[in-house]
């Protein structure tokens, strides 16, 4: 699925601090998206991820694939939307981290 910015997108992570909220960064300042939330499945309520989850036109799961395919937070009535951008877990600590922004930065170029 490529992404436009027409679309609404959902970036998920587990924690909802750095993977997703990056991604949302570089969608929003550096391809001009604006229909982008970020979330982190544990720190919400299953409720809130399927609202996300049946209000996006794509799903981001920014983190690790291990972690995604074991997670029974994600609602699976949405596998259609899911794009998984497979980095692994979060050793950048902060969204804008350098090296974080330009892994994700190159990942969804390629997407869009």
């Amino acid at each position: 699925m490529k992404l436009n910015k027409n679309m609404k997108i959902a970036c998920i992570c587990r924690g909802g601090q750095v993977r997703s909220v990056c991604a949302r960064y570089i969608l929003n300042d550096m391809f001009g998206f604006r229909k982008v939330l970020a979330a982190g499945w544990e720190k919400n309520d299953p409720d809130t991820i399927k609202m996300l989850c049946h209000w996006a036109d794509a799903v981001l799961i920014v983190g690790s694939a291990t972690k995604w395919l074991n997670n029974n937070s994600i609602p699976p009535e949405f596998n259609h939307k899911y794009l998984l951008l497979d980095i692994g877990e979060d050793v950048w600590h902060h969204y804008n981290n350098k090296e974080l922004v330009k892994i994700l930065g190159n990942l969804l170029e390629k997407m869009i």
